[in-house]
């Protein structure tokens, strides 16, 4: 009997075995499929999911998300049909976005897929720093779990490639202090217009346990 299984369920069960051994991608072609199923599933949780196309100016936030009512595509709390923002859909998708566009979830995580390989704020942000470190000399990146990796990941696609490559914590991973790095995270770019958010606060709690050690 002949038993065929997908990419992703052969990492996860190399994953289980005794030799398997997380080694820090330095480009984003050897990020493996356990590792993607990781980071889709993690920013799947922390990213706001909408089947269809909304103005995030007007609606921002996942309450205001899951509220959305999908005849109010651009109006204002006056009633005013102006637009404000950027058409959004899915997980963030925002290119070629239409009013009255619809997607499905495996359609939304697909194109967050597509937009982690191929854009610059996407995992490539975090590859690029590796490999730079990498042809330094520097060991902290032989120390770096696939947890911690996922994290650094996800902060990039949240705040954008130059904050994480000019923030403190960044040093701090690159120094191999970790610990410090998770409380660094934990307080940083929380806010949205001056103000700290609970969902980034939460949001960066649970990325800076990855760095506690």
């Amino acid at each position: 009997m002949r038993i065929t299984i997908t990419e992703n369920q052969y990492y996860r069960l190399l994953e289980q075995t005794e030799d398997y051994l997380f080694i820090t991608p330095k480009k984003v072609s050897e990020i493996k499929g356990t590792t993607w199923t990781k980071i889709l599933n993690h920013l799947s949780e922390w990213e706001c999911f909408s089947s269809v196309a909304y103005d995030d100016h007007y609606f921002n936030g996942c309450d205001n998300i899951k509220a959305f009512d999908h005849t109010r595509y651009r109006e204002d709390e006056y009633g005013n049909q102006n637009p404000g923002g950027t058409l959004t859909i899915g997980y963030g998708h925002t290119q070629d976005v239409k009013e009255g566009d619809t997607m499905t979830k495996p359609e939304a995580l697909k194109h967050l897929k597509t937009f982690l390989k191929t854009d610059p704020s996407g995992a490539d942000a975090i590859t690029d720093i590796m490999g730079k470190w990498s042809s330094e000399g520097n060991k902290s990146i032989t120390k770096i779990t696939e947890d911690m990796f996922v994290s650094m990941v996800s902060l990039a696609y949240n705040a954008g490639r130059a904050p994480v490559w000019n923030s403190d914590w960044i040093q701090d991973v690159k120094k191999g202090n970790f610990n410090d790095a998770s409380k660094e995270i934990k307080s940083w770019r929380t806010d949205a217009g001056g103000n700290p958010t609970e969902g980034l606060v939460n949001r960066r709690g649970d990325e800076s346990q990855a760095f506690d050690t």
